[in-house]
């Protein structure tokens, strides 16, 4: 059968107590790295606003339709728009800062 000490328990309770160590390092150094993410995205989202309020919409308005309108479904690309200008539609293809502002 088997023989087991209590020196081989306490060498496997070591070893699981150090594994556990390394794993709460990690996992302490990963969540720092979050926290440090999303400060900074908090950040930019004060400064964004805080440009957004101090320079009105009027004063945003951009040179060039960032949105040309699409061809009806028949095909075809719009007057003046090449295959290679077109731009991807769906999510995550918009400025999220021109959606919520409206433009």
């Amino acid at each position: 059968m088997w023989s087991i000490s209590s020196e081989d328990i306490e060498r496997a309770k070591e070893r699981l107590r150090r594994r556990r160590g390394e794993i709460e390092a990690r996992y302490a150094e990963e969540l720092q790295a979050l926290d440090t993410e999303l400060e900074a995205i908090a950040a930019l989202e004060r400064v964004a606003v805080d440009f957004a309020s101090k320079n009105g919409r009027e004063d945003l308005s951009p040179e060039v339709d960032p949105d040309p309108p699409i061809a009806a479904a028949g095909g075809g690309d719009p007057p003046g728009l090449a295959p290679a200008d077109r731009r991807e539609s769906g999510p995550g293809s918009g400025s999220r800062w021109r959606l919520h502002l409206g433009g």
